[in-house]
């Protein structure tokens, strides 16, 4: 076991023993500081998918999507795996062919879960909300507006009602809905 690794070992059973005494708001406060810990250390995972596909590692050893790197990996299920992968490709910069950084394709959404805001069910309902076909239909500032009012919201929302928000907040700016089919 590496040193990093225990160091944060004992920070957690801290934090878990801090659930355990003190008045209901102290534990309360410390299992919220746990959820906290969590998502960050999903923030983690998520940095590491995107170095990983991108320097193609996965692929390297015969993986054909990431999806079934990470599930093999970490032992996950399909569904699950497939929130860290689609978190990875909307929240961490790209690399293109030439080497040009891009930046993350959801800037604050990333910036909300590597503070620990939100959680990877959040990150994936704003990917879902703007990779709709109503969000299609959006100018890119507006969508970059949508998506900034959805991380500001995510700490108070559970993922199902922040989905709900943002489609409500996409078909407003939507209102004439697609285009007739000539």
């Amino acid at each position: 076991m590496s040193e990093n690794l225990q160091t944060a070992l004992d920070g957690v059973t801290q934090l878990q023993a801090d659930t355990l005494v003190g008045t209901f708001e102290e534990r309360c406060s410390a299992t919220r500081e746990l959820e906290i810990l969590g998502r960050r250390v999903d923030f983690a995972r998520v940095c590491a998918i995107s170095a990983f596909v991108r320097e193609g590692g996965f692929h390297a050893r015969g993986y054909k999507s990431p999806i079934h790197a990470i599930r093999d990996l970490w032992n996950l299920d399909h569904n699950d795996a497939k929130r860290y992968v689609t978190a990875a490709e909307h929240i961490c910069p790209q690399i293109t062919l030439d080497g040009q950084v891009l930046p993350p394709r959801l800037p604050a959404t990333a910036t909300a879960f590597a503070a620990g805001a939100m959680s990877l069910r959040h990150v994936e309902k704003i990917a879902e909300v703007l990779g709709s076909k109503e969000a299609g239909r959006l100018t890119p500032a507006v969508c970059a507006d949508v998506e900034v009012q959805l991380a500001d919201h995510a700490p108070v929302f559970e993922p199902q009602s922040l989905y709900v928000l943002g489609m409500r907040i996409v078909r407003s700016f939507d209102q004439d809905g697609p285009e007739p089919d000539d």
